[in-house]
């Protein structure tokens, strides 16, 4: 008998939501797994349907599509982004929310090639580029429309029969999986990451436009006849506050900045946990409970308040841009400055922190003659590359790993590798301070670091960050906060130590409107600035005991750690 290799487009369908359902949903049956592991609702009838469930419901949302001209562009577009998807939610524990795709669509190509690794290749391969091979090779049947209609159909009533019989027979287990494992869903491969990439494309490209408005119009001086002021804002990337050793983690992850005086918050929670959701956020001039992601970029921030009040405002890079909130003053990517010194910038696509401080350094050389805010978003601890964000001579903690695919790295390890990180961006803000105390003796001044969210070291099987809010855990929200004053701003300020240093200790806070902070230190008043959101404000004037601070609503997903 001749053996006819040719294959009808629907079977074709039912072969790519069982290749779909299966390889490509890694991440989905690790959580599947955990969940009955746990004992926690699934049952075994539940786990041995799922598959058949999972396979039927793709094979109804690619029948559609099965013309024979069609059916190969469009399964070879999903299984290479599916591959990608099941790449990240397996090794890292990414969930592709609408958040995600803004903040991939805003990487840029040196942050993004930190990821490429061999065993990204290796797998993409094995998973994507050997499956469109076979799709390419194997001929499709030509068939008639009478038996396209009637193959199409039947396997359309034999995938609804299918998961008809199993809900009849199993909706209450079915039900109960779904109420108490609620981001179970979210890791449904391509599913998922399709409705919220169309979500993301949709409220980007085709809502109606919305018309800017000028915040803080009213901003001005308190004492018109003050000095000038120095504030060097430093916007930290990918760091956790719970590995700092002025917050009272083990390891001596801070022995430059502890010398100097700084005042560390011990208990801050960042809104997003990625850069593109948190950093609006941190510089935004409106309350909390009012603050909405998709009016922000049509509005002043707290930067375009400060320069409206005169001062000179200046926005130094070394990370993958502002996004947005620097759009109206000036800006420079030091990454594309310092193209070219292998010193400062050995690895492709990103430079160490020490770019600062010899930009800073040139800065600062000239006398401040009005309020002066210089903002560093630094490349900090941004992963995974966290091997490339420090000189050898910061390898203080060994071994460290110095690979992109930190799946792979042992625990341990990888730990060391972060932390160096830390090491080196202690480093970096203590020359910040010297820079600022050795060049403007006589500036009133400040140096405020705070991070634009946390990350995940492999706790839980979750690397990274960029989870949902809802969901993410602490590593992803804890962050460290730092300020430094000058002893003339101090004074005159007012500033309380004691009472400082018990706020930083014991208050729960999180990065909600940094811009109040900002305010109040430039010694700004407007009605948009809120002294329950300055975190410096209660130990202003030389008060013996704290004003009781506001704490911050900080949500009711996640706990800051204590």
């Amino acid at each position: 008998m001749r053996i006819s290799w040719n294959m009808s487009p629907v079977w074709l369908c039912l072969l790519a939501a069982f290749y779909l359902a299966s390889a490509l949903n890694l991440g989905f049956w690790e959580k599947i797994a955990e969940i009955y592991a746990a004992g926690d609702s699934i049952s075994l009838p539940v786990l041995l349907t799922v598959p058949l469930a999972l396979t039927a419901l793709l094979n109804l949302a690619l029948l559609p599509l099965s013309a024979r001209r069609l059916i190969k562009p469009v399964l070879t577009f999903i299984i290479l982004t599916a591959a990608l998807f099941n790449y990240a939610m397996f090794h890292y524990g990414v969930i592709f929310d609408d958040n995600m795709f803004a903040n991939v669509v805003q990487t840029d190509i040196g942050e993004s090639s930190s990821y490429l690794s061999a065993t990204f290749i290796i797998e993409l391969a094995l998973m994507a580029a050997l499956p469109l091979a076979l799709l390419w090779i194997v001929p499709l049947q030509k068939l008639s429309i009478k038996k396209a209609v009637w193959q199409r159909g039947l396997s359309a009533v034999l995938s609804v029969a299918l998961v008809a019989g199993i809900a009849a027979a199993h909706f209450d287990d079915y039900a109960a999986v779904g109420r108490n494992n609620k981001t179970l869903r979210k890791v449904i491969n391509p599913v998922y990451p399709y409705k919220q990439a169309y979500k993301y494309i949709h409220e980007t490209y085709f809502d109606d436009p919305v018309a800017y408005r000028e915040l803080a119009q009213d901003i001005k001086r308190k004492d018109a006849g003050r000095p000038p002021r120095l504030i060097v804002m430093v916007l930290g990337e990918t760091q956790r506050g719970m590995n700092y050793s002025l917050n009272g983690y083990e390891r001596p992850t801070n022995p430059y900045t502890e010398k100097l005086g700084v005042t560390s918050f011990r208990h801050v929670r960042s809104y997003g946990t990625a850069t593109t959701i948190s950093v609006p956020y941190m510089f935004s001039l409106t309350p909390e409970n009012a603050y909405d992601a998709d009016i922000e970029p049509h509005q002043d921030n707290v930067i375009d308040a400060i320069a409206r009040s005169g001062a000179y405002m200046s926005w130094l890079d070394n990370d993958s841009g502002c996004k947005g909130v620097c759009k109206k003053i000036e800006t420079r990517n030091l990454r594309e400055e310092y193209t070219g010194n292998t010193e400062l910038c050995p690895h492709k696509g990103s430079c160490y922190d020490a770019v600062f401080i010899e930009t800073l350094g040139k800065m600062l050389e000239k006398p401040i003659e009005k309020d002066t805010v210089i903002t560093l978003h630094v490349m900090g601890s941004h992963g995974p590359s966290y091997w490339q964000r420090y000189p050898d001579a910061f390898r203080v903690f060994t071994p460290d790993c110095p690979q992109n695919d930190i799946q792979n790295c042992e625990r341990q390890a990888l730990v060391n590798t972060y932390d160096n990180t830390i090491v080196y961006s202690d480093y970096v803000l203590s020359e910040i301070i010297e820079l600022i105390k050795t060049r403007q003796p006589q500036t009133d001044s400040s140096m405020i670091f705070m991070s634009d969210h946390g990350e995940s070291l492999g706790e839980k099987g979750i690397y990274l960050h960029g989870m949902p809010r809802s969901i993410a855990p602490a590593e992803q929200h804890h962050v460290p906060f730092i300020v430094w004053m000058s002893d003339s701003l101090r004074t005159r300020e007012g500033m309380n130590t004691a009472c400082l240093a018990r706020i930083a200790a014991e208050t729960k806070i999180d990065n909600a409107n940094l811009s109040s902070t900002l305010l109040g230190i430039m010694g700004l008043e407007t009605k948009l600035y809120d002294p329950a959101r300055d975190y410096l404000a209660p130990c202003r004037g030389a008060r013996e005991t704290p004003k009781t601070v506001q704490n911050q609503k900080i949500g009711t997903e996640q706990p800051v750690p204590e």
